[in-house]
């Protein structure tokens, strides 16, 4: 398993999939950079997008399993004050899970004649790749959340 760095710093090079305006990837893509130097983030098929730019957060994010993309945001938590963290983007796990839950079930009852091998071999890999982007994600909140703010440690007068 890549391990989860977390990268604190102002959000810079916002794109929210063309959603508002420059569309690079034509897909609903998240794209960002976080710290000094820039670390590039993204998350994939977002809805919505919880940061914008000049946001000053920590990010946990993990090396993307495709080649040359940079770092999965996974959670991310508002510094400054004293807020929790959250998880980035789930629809992309639950989506894997339930695309893989679908391919299961054609596979089983959709073929006439017998079970079709690769569906079912892919709807496993599927489910189970949503299962673990959906644990690396709540292992990456754990880890923002245990993690002091920067500037609510700071007190008057000290």
């Amino acid at each position: 398993m890549a391990s989860i760095k977390v990268i604190k710093g102002f959000v810079a090079d916002f794109d929210n999939g063309g959603k508002d305006g420059g569309n690079v990837t034509g897909l609903m893509v998240t794209t960002f950079t976080v710290g000094d130097p820039p670390v590039s983030f993204w998350s994939p098929l977002s809805i919505g997008s919880p940061i914008a730019s000049g946001d000053y957060v920590a990010v946990a994010g993990q090396r993307s399993l495709v080649h040359g993309i940079g770092q999965v945001a996974l959670a991310y938590r508002r510094l400054g004050n004293s807020g929790s963290a959250h998880l980035f983007n789930v629809a992309f796990p639950i989506m894997c899970f339930l695309f893989g839950a679908l391919c299961i079930f054609g596979g089983l009852l959709l073929e006439p004649g017998g079970i079709d091998i690769a569906a079912m071999v892919a709807g496993i890999a599927l489910g189970l790749f949503g299962i673990w982007r959906l644990w690396c994600m709540c292992t990456a909140r754990s880890m923002l959340n245990n993690m002091e703010s920067v500037l609510s440690t700071y007190q008057h007068g000290q």
